[in-house]
């Protein structure tokens, strides 16, 4: 057996070899009592039976102390017969021992590396019961020391302990070059709220005192011990504060600690009836913990708060070690829910709370996110209306805080407008939304899976009620929006075709996900607005002169990005001024006016191309103006797309026969704006042209208001020439014919 000296000596020999000292063998042999490194000398063996570790008070009978000094050194050696080493030890208890007794058993190898995967059970007296039994399961790698605390609450008693090699192999493992050592103490429970555990105990009570317009209280405790679960209760009476109340829960921890505790702080809160309700995990040990949840009081009563070290697998039979050092803090408040818009959680309790919007008409709501899950579904009817209208909706937060931190996770506020769709008689009304665009229209393109899904998981998110919800709008204020650093994208118009009978649409606010709170005041605007404009064209497109101007106003809709490049974002924000993120949908992305022009299709003719946006609210542009050009011709006919960026280009016709941005010069005439094409772009329609399709619709919008626009044309004759640098001609493209010296020919589209 090694003596405190030679205990001593190891603890040298592994500091001397961190420093890069050559140690040799764990101990010196001329001074302590050390087996041979190569085996050739065995060192004596005790302690191989539970009777010795009672009767052996010279070898086996541990002194209740912790550390390395209070500890023993011993061999996993071989024995005659090929059989197992093992070790017996005991300890002896007083009549001190209460319920707040800690039993702390510390072991392991110093050597930076062992054969043996070293096992310490620890059983009652006569070894026949087991308490816990922990392996150093280290295989290949280095060991790890072993650390057991658990409560022990026996007075005047004894303790064995059987340490050895885990087994399971043939020859066992042994080391005679290295000890492992082993040490047993007790001390204090530093949580004085033990014993807790139990569910039959009903938890330490958390006193929830009232506090002017809240209650509240305070709880520390400790997770001191392997497996510790720590149950606390709170009384949350019926009425108090108010007759709807909110029940928030913050868990902390004062401190980091080197190294970080064992394991993960979580917690779980349980209503009255025993139902979880709220879960919170630690990300990971290294930081703080501060763990947070606020949930609608449904069920006055008792409720519970379980704290303990998370396990990801609840039936994982792992046992989560403790930590003694480790205290968290635990405070409890039930506040007043000072939403007065509520209830309006569910689809059902926003139709009790609907009101008539007529055309002209706005309705503000204010609301809160004031626990999870906390929508807010907003609703308005639409009365018959045998005009052309839309539907506005802007949703703004506060800039003071709430009354409590915001919960953990992205600020992620989410705007929708909805509609519900019946079923038919032959689909349901889920599977009608998905399928029939004429109830719902589909604003993506059809290979976009990702916005696919979202309209159907919408859709199908009213089964349980018998009808499909079309989402006619998403905004998304996310953590994405730390780069958008003038995105205004809470906001939102939609369409409002002719109706004979009321129409109903739902205004659904809140939190993306349903799992995040910050108690902050928004406001909620919606506006039912005339678009008188769209009548002009409920009959198809519009005839218009092509030497000449027409007019429109563009209303609804986000429009599509040009200018405005949302994925470079990131990197550029000044780029991010309007008001679309990424993840935005509208069913109907923009309003479009469709025009056409009869061409004389006798000769090739230049054609001159300009258009004029109206300034709103003293000088804001709303939009830009994207023009979809379709030609007929003798020949077939062509299309493109076309609008302005600030981006210098190529003239049309060095470019691939596909959507065109054609150079353009910008003036700010003050209370408009005039974008012309440049002469050297030398727009044309080719002689075999006989109609142009123009379908005008908003891009890179940057606020909502009607875009009031202008687009005028000019033709003359086509000469293939175009005034270059100071006034002197200059040719459009290459010549076709003669080798290339033919005549210049007009290729648009």
């Amino acid at each position: 057996m090694k003596t405190r000296s030679a205990l001593r000596a190891v603890v040298l020999c592994v500091a001397a070899a961190v420093t890069g000292c050559e140690c040799g063998e764990p101990c010196n042999p001329e001074i302590d009592d050390c087996g041979d490194p190569d085996g050739s000398v065995i060192p004596p063996d005790y302690c191989n039976s539970p009777e010795e570790a009672i009767s052996d008070t010279e070898h086996c009978v541990l002194k209740l102390e912790c550390g390395i000094d209070g500890g023993r050194l011993e061999y996993i050696q071989p024995l005659d017969g090929g059989a197992p080493d093992q070790d017996w030890y005991s300890a002896s208890f007083d009549g001190t021992v209460n319920d707040r007794t800690l039993l702390r058993l510390q072991g392991g190898y110093f050597a930076p590396s062992t054969p043996v995967n070293l096992s310490i059970s620890i059983l009652r007296e006569g070894g026949t019961m087991a308490l816990t039994r922990v392996v150093d399961d280290h295989g290949a790698g280095a060991p790890r020391p072993i650390d057991i605390t658990i409560p022990y609450n026996v007075p005047n008693s004894k303790l064995v302990f059987l340490v050895a090699d885990k087994g399971g192999v043939i020859p066992p493992r042994i080391d005679v070059r290295s000890p492992y050592f082993i040490s047993v103490c007790t001390q204090e429970n530093p949580d004085v709220n033990e014993p807790n555990d139990s569910p039959d105990a009903g938890g330490t009570p958390i006193m929830i005192p009232a506090m002017g317009a809240e209650l509240m209280g305070t709880q520390s405790g400790y997770l001191a011990t392997d497996g510790d679960i720590d149950r606390f209760s709170i009384d949350v009476p019926a009425g108090q504060p108010a007759p709807r109340s909110i029940i928030y829960v913050n868990v902390t921890t004062p401190m980091e600690l080197l190294p970080p505790p064992p394991y993960r702080l979580s917690f779980v809160l349980y209503d009255p009836n025993g139902v979880p309700i709220a879960e919170q995990v630690t990300p990971n040990a290294f930081n703080r913990a501060n763990l947070a949840i606020a949930k609608l009081v449904k069920v006055p009563g008792r409720y519970t708060l379980v704290v303990q070290g998370y396990k990801p697998n609840p039936n994982d039979p792992m046992v989560v070690p403790g930590d003694l050092r480790q205290r968290y803090d635990v405070t409890v408040r039930v506040i007043r829910d000072e939403d007065m818009a509520e209830p309006d959680d569910t689809m059902a309790e926003g139709d009790a709370r609907a009101v008539m919007l007529g055309v002209g008409n706005t309705r503000v709501v204010t609301g809160r996110i004031s626990y999870v899950p906390d929508p807010s579904y907003t609703v308005v009817d639409l009365p018959p209306n045998t005009g052309y209208a839309t539907l506005y909706a802007r949703l703004t937060a506060s800039s003071m805080s709430g009354r409590f931190a915001p919960l953990s996770g992205p600020v992620d506020r989410q705007l929708r407008i909805l509609t519900t769709v019946p079923g038919n008689g032959v689909m349901t009304g889920p599977a009608r939304c998905k399928a029939d665009d004429t109830v719902c229209p589909k604003g993506y393109v059809p290979n976009d899976q990702v916005l696919r899904d979202l309209v159907a998981r919408v859709c199908d998110s009213t089964a349980d009620a018998g009808v499909g919800a079309c989402l006619w709008s998403e905004r998304n204020q996310n953590n994405l929006t730390n780069n958008f650093a003038n995105l205004r994208n809470v906001q939102a118009q939609i369409p409002v075709p002719p109706h004979t009978g009321t129409q109903r649409y739902y205004i659904v606010t809140g939190d993306e996900g349903n799992n995040w709170a910050d108690d902050v005041e928004f406001t909620l605007v919606v506006r039912h607005e005339d678009d008188p404009d769209e009548a002009r064209f409920a009959g198809g497109p519009v005839s218009g002169p092509v030497n000449g101007s027409i007019t429109g106003v563009l209303t609804h809709g986000y429009g599509r990005t040009l200018e405005n490049d949302l994925n470079d974002c990131a990197q550029n924000p000044a780029r991010c001024r309007g008001i679309r993120s990424p993840g935005d949908y509208d069913a109907v992305p923009t309003d479009l006016d469709p025009f056409v022009f009869d061409l004389p299709s006798v000769m090739d003719e230049t054609w001159g191309l300009s258009w004029d946006l109206f300034k709103i609210d003293g000088g804001t542009l709303p939009a830009e103006l994207l023009l979809n050009l379709s030609f007929s011709s003798t020949d077939g006919g062509g299309s493109v797309s076309t609008g302005y960026v600030s981006s210098n280009f190529s003239p049309w016709y060095s470019q691939a026969l596909t959507d065109r941005v054609f150079g353009w010069e910008r003036q700010d005439m003050g209370s408009f704006v005039r974008v012309t094409a440049l002469p050297n772009q030398c727009l044309c329609f080719a002689g075999a042209h006989t109609r142009l399709t123009m379908t005008l619709g908003l891009v890179d919008r940057e606020a909502y208001g009607p875009l009031r626009y202008q687009v005028n044309q000019t033709t003359g004759a086509w000469t293939g020439i175009y005034p270059g640098d100071g006034g002197m001609p200059a040719p459009c493209g290459q010549r076709q014919g003669d080798g290339g010296l033919g005549t210049y020919v007009c290729g648009l589209p």
